[in-house]
This record gives structure tokens, C-alpha cells and sequence, in this order.
């Protein structure tokens, strides 16, 4: 078990003291099941992007915030100057600004930002991915 593997399932118990709740309430509360609330709580499992997103909606705190917390997010650093990314698409989509933006990514950010769009994309299913609960 990992550092952040121990730190995340800490934080999710003493969510889970702070507020009262059970595993089982929780998992009723984020929609995931019992059994993946206590593995994740007892340091068996990693949390994945579903569980975390759950987790962020039970207990009303930003997904980023969750997702940084379970190491799917890098750690916040002190802002650094940075130029404003240039788009190359005149229709300013989302995927012309995400080009931008990852452009302007050290190397090893790219291929942090990669692992979590790939996480994301292959851990969830299709049905719930953009959808609001």
C-alpha cells in the first residue's frame, strides 16, 4: 500500500467520523457500492475516477479537490507566470483549447494529464460520462 493509498483511505474515514456516516451511508449517498466504499476504506483498492466523483457529490466538496486528494490529480503548486495559450482553432472548441493548454505542459504534466484522461475514459462507462446525477 502506497503513501497516497494510505492518506486517501485516512481522509475517507475521517470523512466518513466527521459526518456521522457509515461505509454503508456513503455509499448509498455516492451512488457506489458498499463493498467499494470499504475496500477503498480500508486501503485494499485504489479510488478510481467514478468513486472519487461520487465521493466529491456525497459529501459536496469539488471533484478536483477529490481527485487530488486520491492522486489522480497532481498536487497543487504556488501558479507560475504563464503566457496565454494561443488557439489554433477560430472556432475556440474544447478540443482546440485543450491542445493549447496541454501544449504549455512541462513533458512530465502531459503525460500525468494523459494517465487521467485515460483513467477516466476507460474506468467509466460510456453511459455516465458528461451526465449529471
Amino acid at each position: 500500500m502506497t503513501m497516497q493509498e494510505i492518506a486517501f483511505s485516512e481522509w475517507l474515514n475521517n470523512q466518513l467520523s466527521d459526518r456521522g456516516w457509515s461505509q454503508s451511508e456513503a455509499a448509498r449517498r455516492s451512488g457506489m457500492s458498499a463493498s467499494a466504499i470499504q475496500q477503498v476504506a480500508n486501503g485494499i483498492t485504489k479510488p478510481g475516477p467514478r468513486l472519487c466523483s461520487g465521493l466529491a457529490r456525497a459529501f459536496g466538496l469539488s471533484i478536483e479537490e477529490v481527485y487530488r486528494l486520491a492522486g489522480l490529480l497532481p498536487r497543487r503548486v504556488p501558479a507560475v507566470s504563464r503566457r496565454r495559450p494561443v488557439y489554433r482553432d477560430s472556432s475556440n472548441s474544447a478540443s482546440g483549447r485543450l491542445l493549447a493548454a496541454f501544449e504549455q505542459l512541462a513533458a512530465d504534466d502531459q503525460e500525468l494529464l494523459v494517465t487521467v484522461a485515460e483513467r477516466l475514459v476507460y474506468s467509466v462507462e460510456p453511459r455516465i460520462i458528461g451526465e449529471e446525477s
